[in-house]
């Protein structure tokens, strides 16, 4: 065959598809694995609608954002994963960083158990009801119990009234503003 004809059936062949088989590999998103995000307490929300069952684009529209964004930052949770076309919830190990009253002070630990953030959450209700009611009962189920950080620090609860009322005119920042959901230190 000659050389000529050989070099215009690879034309041919270019022109008809062999190549852009291989352009479309190359053109491929890469798929990168999401970055871990700051905590928004709106897509939290949003998370939280999804655990109840809503459906991702309904969950967007009830938050006000887009089905992506809301998508995306639940891949950067990686507590959720999609399978079978439903939300799979893993066991949230996210660190939070809380604020607690221990020993007579404010303190800010960071916790990774989310029955232990749910306990301190707790305990900041009750506090928060008796500083509303200066009911003291509210405060009887937190008696001697603790709860440990990340380094396995244990931490009181405050429940003397005094030393509470004390911190509370000390006018620190609402336990809203300090709690939130932070990188693995």
């Amino acid at each position: 065959m000659d050389m000529a004809k050989k070099t215009r059936r690879k034309q041919i062949k270019r022109r008809k598809g062999t190549l852009a088989r291989q352009n479309r590999k190359k053109n491929r998103t890469i798929r990168r694995a999401a970055r871990p995000r700051r905590y928004d307490s709106r897509l939290e929300l949003g998370l939280k609608y999804i655990r109840q069952g809503d459906a991702l684009a309904e969950a967007a529209r009830k938050i006000g954002v887009k089905p992506s964004q809301l998508r995306s930052y639940i891949a950067a949770t990686g507590i959720v994963t999609r399978k079978g076309g439903k939300w799979l919830f893993k066991r949230d190990r996210r660190f939070r960083r809380m604020p607690i009253y221990s020993d007579g002070k404010r303190a800010i630990i960071t916790v990774h158990n989310g029955k232990t953030s749910s306990l301190i959450g707790s305990y900041m209700r009750g506090v928060r009801v008796f500083f509303a009611t200066e009911d003291i009962h509210e405060l009887d189920p937190f008696r001697n119990q603790s709860v440990p950080d990340v380094n396995g620090k244990r931490y009181v609860f405050e429940t003397r009234p005094n030393v509470l009322l004390r911190l509370d005119a000390a006018g620190i920042e609402p336990f809203e503003l300090a709690y939130e959901i932070v990188k693995r230190e």
